[in-house]
């Protein structure tokens, strides 16, 4: 699902850009704590579609209220559509909810989260 679908709801502040290597060629950042991006998935797994590099920070994935995984994208190269899978849900439909930390790995400069959507087998 593009990061554009109608069945994202996105609070806090995000930026809609462009760039070519994007799913979709757009993609949504975020880079407080306040902002987060919801939606609903039915299955026992999902994939969130990220991007990871220099300038990029920490972001926890929420499932059904718990959080599942704290996610670092600090990387020494910047990667687009990088995959974040989330395994083990039980049977069914499930909210989730991908939310910026507003902070960073020491190794990296920034502290953006890219939501560039998201994948269910």
């Amino acid at each position: 699902m593009d990061d554009n679908s109608p069945q994202i709801a996105y609070a806090g502040r995000w930026r809609l850009k462009s760039n070519a290597v994007a799913y979709g060629g757009q993609y949504h950042s975020a880079t407080l704590r306040t902002a987060s991006a919801s939606f609903t998935i039915n299955g026992t797994q999902f994939t969130w579609i990220a991007a990871r590099g220099r300038a990029y920070g920490k972001a926890q994935v929420i499932v059904d209220g718990t959080a599942r995984a704290t996610v670092d994208l600090c990387n020494s190269t910047t990667q687009w559509q990088y995959n974040v899978p989330i395994t083990g849900l039980t049977a069914g439909t499930h909210s989730v909810k991908i939310k910026a930390l507003g902070t960073h790995n020491a190794a990296c400069i920034g502290n953006t989260i890219v939501f560039d959507g998201y994948s269910v087998p």
